[in-house]
Order: structure tokens, then sequence, then C-alpha cells
């Protein structure tokens, strides 16, 4: 099965990623620097941005697949 994730941007700054996901900036901050949501950042010294990409990826590579709630071997059974 294909995940399908339409991103609007690949990339979004610290303070309209706080905005989107309702948590104050610098909760954001402290997010990048210990490794919990990936950036982007062309420079030392430079602005930092949330890479929305990698963070989909990420999301991507934590589901699990569903296990099925209504026993579809025991449907195809009854044919």
């Amino acid at each position: 099965m294909a995940t399908h994730i339409l991103i609007d941007t690949p990339f979004l700054s610290t303070k309209e990623y706080a905005r989107r996901t309702n948590q104050a900036i610098e909760t954001v901050r402290k997010d990048i620097e210990s490794g919990v949501i990936p950036y982007y950042q062309q420079a030392k010294g430079k602005k930092r941005f949330v890479n929305m990409i990698a963070l989909a990826k990420l999301a991507d590579s934590l589901c699990e697949p569903l296990e099925p709630w209504n026993q579809p071997h025991q449907v195809s059974e009854l044919s």
C-alpha cells in the first residue's frame, strides 16, 4: 500500500512551524537542537528551517501496517 502525503512547502520557518503545530517557538527550537525535528540550515549561524520532507519521511517510516479488523480470510471462505 502506498502512502501519499501532500506537503505545501518543503521548508518552514521555525515560527511558521510553531504556529501550524500550535507550539511555542522555544519548544520548536529545543526540539530542533535535540534532533527531534529535522532542519535545514545553509551555513553555521544562518536561519534554520524545519525540513518538512524529512519529517514526512520520518513519519512514514514509523508507520506500522494496520491489521484488518474484520478478519478478511473468513470472508473469503464464505464464497
